[in-house]
């Protein structure tokens, strides 16, 4: 908490959210925000080998949308996280009757009746809507890669526009925001409710669910009409308990940080990952027939094997991790 607290004590001009959540993921803000507490640098015609020091995973994750990336439709969201940034009447997220709802075959019909966080149209790229804050270029299904059996959406966060100057192929060299202020606030927000200061936690999550409010600038039609029906609220005092509190940190750490590689750690972090996984599987196969033997076992799936090649040049010092 010390850490954090010498953090957000120089909120202000170097060091705050930015004005705008889009301003994260788009290049021209590469090293120009006041929440990028640690970036990736990446860089493309500097004279080092295949172009510059670009991004090579972002080769594997772009869109398989001729005539604008060649390849490949890695990273795709789910139907459980594109239900997660649903709100209710009041703009507040459905902790337990997310994912309660169904719409793999009726795309329009999910969209118009219901009412989002505006971070679902920053993180998810869908059929039909801007890609990337461009109004005049709408993402198509012919982008991705067997929609069928994987879906139609596109993790949206690592993309950009395809006439940036800053693609090689596929791979782009945008850098990478490995830790944001806005987790640094969550992070603290975690720690209070831990420690049962959870008022205290209560206007900090709401300082990252206002500027989630405040970022739909650029999420517009060629007309000037919102992408979709943007409503967020505030929480209030009002039933701000402990446990609730600690509902609202979770959920909102998943909105913020969706696509950007950490919520399994998260999960892990927080002793409910296998149960979220299986929770995930159990729906997810009713989704997709090639998740029927899905299974995340404890004790195993937290960890990856050790190469046997590996365990072999250690003569002995390496044992493999249980349950290979």
């Amino acid at each position: 908490m010390v850490y954090l607290n010498e953090i957000t004590a120089q909120e202000g001009t170097d060091v705050n959210l930015c004005p705008d959540f889009a301003e994260n993921f788009l290049p021209e803000y590469d090293n120009n925000t006041p929440e990028a507490i640690w970036e990736l640098q990446y860089s493309i015609y500097d004279n080092t080998s295949n172009g510059g020091n670009i991004n090579a995973g972002t080769e594997l994750n772009a869109p398989s949308w001729e005539p604008y990336f060649p390849c490949c439709d890695f990273h795709k969201p789910s139907y459980n996280m594109a239900n997660a940034f649903r709100t209710d009447a009041n703009g507040l997220p459905m902790f337990d009757t997310f994912n309660d709802i169904e719409w793999k075959d009726d795309y329009n019909g999910f969209f118009n009746t219901n009412t989002f966080d505006p971070r679902f149209s920053h993180t998810i790229a869908v059929p039909g809507q801007p890609f990337k804050y461009d109004p005049n270029l709408l993402y198509e299904m012919n982008a991705s890669r067997s929609g069928g059996d994987y879906g139609y959406m596109k993790s949206m966060k690592e993309q950009v526009h395809p006439d940036c100057d800053c693609i090689i192929i596929n791979a782009n060299s945008m850098n990478v925001k490995m830790i944001r202020y806005a987790e640094v606030l969550l992070w603290k927000a975690e720690i209070l409710i831990q420690l049962d200061r959870h008022m205290e936690a209560l206007p900090i999550i709401n300082q990252v669910r206002q500027r989630a409010a405040e970022s739909t600038g650029l999420l517009v039609k060629a007309d000037g009409t919102p992408v979709l029906d943007y409503k967020i609220g505030l929480y209030t005092t009002a039933g701000w308990t402990k446990e609730y509190a600690w509902k609202a940190l979770m959920f909102e750490n998943r909105l913020e940080t969706a696509c950007e590689g950490r919520r399994f750690f998260d999960l892990q972090r927080w002793g409910i990952l296998e149960s979220t996984m299986n929770d995930y599987f159990r729906k997810e196969r009713t989704r997709f027939p090639w998740m029927n033997n899905a299974i995340f076992v404890a004790g195993r799936d937290e960890y990856k094997p050790i190469p046997n090649l590996q365990i072999n040049w250690s003569k002995g010092n390496y044992t493999q991790n249980p349950g290979y």
